[in-house]
């Protein structure tokens, strides 16, 4: 990926369609709704010629793993209640090989416990199905069938169903994941929440697949869950057959209005539906959702039983029964049985507080496995107690890039240094050194997540702030610790340490600037009109970054700022979604790079501040370097506009970041605006996700023409692709620009 700009999910995003690209096997089900079927016209078969004769490609398939090796629950260790009256049979499935070529994606499977209701079901069976069916899936073997074939959508499903239980957020933009891949587009989801099971969680929602832009019927309407045991071992997926009572039940009963307005809008028709689904009653279904809901909750794994093997794989058999739960032992360690949370770092420099303690925790369990999470990463390995001293090693940890800022390597680093302990009720210290100390507080029993997915951090977004900014402590500001075998004074346990807020450090602003960071940036009060843009804003202070031009996949480095988030996000999903106004005081920025010798900031301020001093409505329609930085290069700028208020000037336009030569589709368009307040103190920056009918929703959905061009010449397709977009009305977007430059002008900050 190039050095220096990548919007998270819009990256993974771009991966995966570069990978469809090549090997043509595209998720339908998971990116957008198909085109209607195109029809072949044959004419008069051409007179026999002799041609040479060529070989057909050969079809490489993709075996599932050997069902001893693949770590199989048995039909023994799984219980569920009965559905509709009939108890679950449970079966052990052998697995299909994946098939790159086949038409339905992810079309694999690897072994896995197959659980039915009265209706039995073969290979061919699709996801989902008109029977009810539920798979627990071991997500080892899962991931493993697939890395040969160089398709990671499978591991890219897993972790985002693993992130969303982690955050517990209302909603998934797009279409949710779903394992195994569906025989059809997720044309519809709704009413997603969450189940909670003996031993693990899942997202529950009703979901609408088709080939086709179509009504929504009863027949194409199901119940889905996709869930992990909380060790992350095994991945539940099921999906049941339910009938809404305001919905016809086939295309044969579809009233003809209906059809008519499908095709007059069927944006507004989905969205109508999806209101309906959303306010029906449980009741309204068939089977209720309630009743499906604590069907799920029913589950029931017994994971102290060996995994199984081919020896097992006998007739289906019945598992209402409910497995008799384990019973518990009493922690025997003095640190086990709880959940601590890293508060501050006692070093040379004095008391620093960790911002994020939630997301930074330990667990020492009594058979000696450590378990942690190191803000967006997971790790585990193994400890040793002798007396009070104690030695920590880290085996196995996930590798995700957390947000800039963030302590995960260092966090993993002190504990493996750690000497000795000291534990005092609630509280409890890791003695590093003779310079530095780790402050912890009990935070009580959670369920810790398995250390293959990955998970975003929480960040809570309030409307009202009154907070100093506080740096996050960086590795720099504490002395490396290491073991020696040179005696460590004495610690004293202490109470947990109050967390004051420290100054942020306020490098010389610009000449022109005056001064360019108030005491308190979180004395500044936001206000904006987001009507037709999203339902709701809200605000808080993103602490100061250090510079590290080392941070991938872009340089990091920004002082305390605000985030303006949207629609119910917080921080972290605003900024990991591109949906986010940021208010950054702008001679702090500029200094804090220049200091480290990077013009990066001053280059690009300069460029906008020469667009604005001729109040320039035609940029470049590509290579614009948006502050703070995103990954990947902007290949495509359309619709400048100049905007003005009696607070502030910039430059908006319609630009995607992309580091891969893929198509132009919705889903990875933005709406940019880059500003100044009138004064010069601060930078706006304003990103808001945003389509038009004009594009196709995915690579398979564009017009022959389009198709054509791209494969001759990705550089003319691209530029025919600007310059069409360049002349669509203001209106064919969505939200309109009017609307999105109604945000902008709208903006007010007070102090």
């Amino acid at each position: 990926m190039s050095s220096k700009q990548c919007i998270g999910k819009w990256c993974l995003i771009a991966i995966v369609m570069l990978a469809m690209t090549a090997c043509g096997a595209e998720d339908a089900a998971q990116s957008a709704l198909p085109t209607a079927t195109q029809q072949v016209v044959v004419g008069d078969e051409p007179e026999p010629t002799t041609s040479p004769v060529t070989e057909e490609p050969q079809v490489v398939l993709f075996e599932p793993p050997d069902l001893n090796s693949a770590e199989v629950i048995a039909p023994g260790q799984f219980a569920i209640d009965a559905l509709a009256g009939h108890s679950a049979e449970s079966q052990l499935f052998p697995g299909v090989p994946y098939n790159p070529d086949d038409t339905v994606p992810l079309n694999g499977m690897p072994p896995h416990l197959l659980v039915t209701f009265a209706d039995p079901l073969s290979a061919e069976t699709p996801f989902p199905a008109p029977q009810p069916q539920l798979r627990v899936f071991p997500v080892d073997a899962y991931r493993d069938m697939y890395a040969p074939s160089g398709n990671n959508e499978v591991e890219e499903r897993i972790n985002a169903v693993a992130s969303a239980l982690y955050r517990q957020i209302d909603d998934i933009p797009g279409p949710i994941p779903v394992l195994p891949g569906t025989d059809g587009a997720q044309a519809l989801k709704g009413r997603m929440h969450y189940v909670d099971f003996e031993g693990g969680s899942g997202i529950a929602f009703v979901a609408h697949y088709t080939d086709a832009i179509a009504p929504v019927t009863n027949d194409k309407l199901h119940y889905i869950f996709q869930g992990l045991t909380d060790d992350g071992t095994q991945y539940i997926s099921a999906a049941i057959p339910i009938a809404a009572a305001f919905l016809p039940d086939s295309a044969e009963t579809v009233a003809p209005g209906v059809a008519n307005e499908v095709s007059a809008d069927s944006n507004a028709y989905f969205k109508r539906i999806d209101a309906e689904i959303s306010a029906a009653a449980d009741d309204d279904f068939t089977p209720s959702l309630a009743t499906l809901d604590a069907l799920m909750a029913s589950i029931q794994i017994d994971m102290s039983t060996p995994a199984a093997t081919s020896a097992v794989l006998a007739a289906p058999t019945a598992t209402a029964t409910p497995i008799p739960e384990p019973t518990a032992t009493q922690p025997t360690s003095p640190l086990a049985g709880v959940v601590w949370q890293w508060q501050s770092v006692k070093s040379s420099s004095g008391d620093l507080p960790i911002s994020k303690p939630a997301v930074y925790t330990l667990e020492l369990l009594d058979d000696g496995v450590v378990r942690l999470q190191a803000d967006c990463n997971y790790a585990n390995g193994n400890f040793s107690l002798d007396g009070d001293t104690i030695a920590i090693n880290v085996i196995e940890t996930t590798k995700s890039v957390c947000a800039s800022g963030s302590m995960s390597s260092q966090f993993v680093q002190f504990l493996q240094a750690a000497q000795r302990f000291v534990r005092e009720d609630d509280t409890m210290q890791l003695v590093l050194d003779a310079d530095n100390v780790l402050n912890f507080v009990a935070s009580g029993p959670v369920a810790v997540a398995a250390v293959n997915p990955t998970a975003t951090p929480e960040v809570t977004a309030t409307a009202v702030v009154t907070l100093t900014a506080t740096p996050e402590p960086t590795a720099t500001q504490l002395s490396t610790p290491t073991r020696s075998a040179t005696a460590t004074p004495q610690a004293t346990a202490t109470a947990t340490p109050t967390r004051t807020p420290t100054p942020t450090p306020t490098p010389a602003p610009l000449p022109e600037d005056g001064d360019a960071l108030p005491q308190n940036i979180g004395d500044l009060a936001v206000s904006m009109s987001v009507s037709g843009v999203a339902s709701s804003y809200a605000w808080t202070v993103a602490p100061w970054v250090t510079y590290d031009d080392s941070a991938e996949p872009v340089t990091a480095g920004i002082p305390a700022h605000i985030v303006v988030s949207y629609n119910g996000d917080d921080a972290a999903e605003a900024l990991a979604a591109g949906q986010r106004l940021l208010i950054i005081p702008r001679g702090v920025y500029q200094a804090q790079w220049d200091d480290n010798g990077d013009s990066t900031v001053s280059n690009s301020l300069a460029v906008l501040s020469s667009w604005m001093a001729s109040q320039a409505v035609t940029v470049p329609q590509s290579g614009i370097v948006v502050l703070p930085l995103v990954a990947g290069e902007n290949d495509l700028a359309v619709q400048p506009a100049f905007l003005e208020t009696d607070l502030l000037r910039g430059v908006r336009f319609i630009g995607r970041f992309n580091d891969f030569e893929i198509p132009v589709t919705n889903g990875e368009l933005y709406y940019v605006f880059q500003g100044v307040t009138r004064d010069g103190q601060y930078l706006i920056s304003f990103m808001y996700p945003i389509t038009t009918n004009a594009l196709p929703d995915s690579p398979e959905a564009m017009s022959p023409a389009d198709a054509a061009l791209y494969e001759q010449s990705y550089d003319d397709y691209l530029q025919q692709k600007r310059d069409d977009l360049d002349a669509l009305e203001e209106t064919s977007w969505g939200p309109t620009l009017a609307q999105l430059d109604a945000l902008i002008t709208s903006l007010q900050v007070t102090e």
